[in-house]
């Protein structure tokens, strides 16, 4: 039992590692400018991404209208989106009222 949980920990310890060393060979030049642009520093993955960057010697600067208008557009649609709103919404009431067999109801 004890050799069974003994490899079953080194098994999950080398899982893990293989998953932290995850390499951005197969990343397109776009997609390292746009996340080098985008993201912030201390993002997990920008380490990876600038030794990329260095490593092709790419020239951010050619995405750059593309990724200002993309970041642009998605700011809008965000900012649109009806579940963003910033308006204070009151709860909608509904009253009713009877007269005989009628019921006639209000909602405010």
């Amino acid at each position: 039992m004890r050799f069974l949980s003994g490899t079953l920990i080194i098994l999950s310890l080398i899982i893990l590692a293989s998953c932290s060393q995850q390499t951005y060979d197969n990343v397109t030049d776009y997609r390292v400018c746009r996340h080098l642009a985008t993201k912030p520093s201390h993002n997990i993955h920008n380490g990876a991404m600038i030794e990329q960057k260095k490593k092709r010697n790419l020239n951010c600067k050619q995405y750059h209208d593309r990724i200002d208008e993309e970041e642009t557009n998605r700011r809008i649609a965000k900012s649109s989106s009806r579940r963003n709103t910033n308006k204070f919404e009151m709860p909608k009431r509904t009253f009713c009222d009877s007269y005989g067999t009628q019921i006639s109801c209000t909602t405010y």
